[in-house]
């Protein structure tokens, strides 16, 4: 038996938060499968790096949150502005690392269903070289570029429908 790492808290879109992160569970999964094995081995090494990393960057905003308002301790504004542009570029760091860390979940979910490297849009199957570069990949490349052109036509036609 190996054991596999599942997160079973997140299921239903329910978002990923490092309190909640603590809720990890293992559950056995048998497979004689060499290649799922590895695969499942490699998402979970990802996903352990993507909450370590999600951890470092926590306590260098929670050290700034305190450094804004009248009780400053910034010499000038531009001081100010740069802690405050600091703060943002952590938080947006944070919310991608949180976003990954569900990605990964995800893609856990589809090692143990045996949908895996099968296009979530499609059906077809994913290329190697595209799941070696982006593991927790949902969608082929056609189907990515597709789903990323619609998207970006869609913004492209919101400034002119105010």
């Amino acid at each position: 038996m190996v054991l596999l790492l599942v997160i079973q808290k997140f299921r239903d879109g329910e978002v990923a938060t490092p309190s909640t992160l603590a809720s990890l569970k293992f559950m056995d999964f048998e497979s004689d499968d060499p290649a799922r094995i590895l695969v499942r081995k490699r998402i979970e090494q990802d996903l352990e790096k993507t909450i370590s990393r999600l951890h470092e960057p926590a306590a260098a905003v929670a050290a700034l949150l305190g450094a804004v308002g009248t009780n400053s301790p910034f010499a000038d504004a531009i001081d100010e502005v740069q802690a405050s542009e600091s703060r943002e570029i952590g938080f947006a760091t944070r919310e991608r690392l949180l976003e990954r860390v569900n990605r990964l979940r995800e893609a856990l979910d589809r090692v143990i269903r045996g949908e895996y490297g099968t296009c979530a849009e499609c059906g077809e199957p994913i290329s190697p070289a595209r799941l070696r570069a982006i593991p927790e990949a949902r969608t082929c490349l056609h189907c990515q570029d597709r789903l990323e052109r619609g998207r970006s036509e869609r913004e492209s036609m919101e400034p002119a429908l105010r």
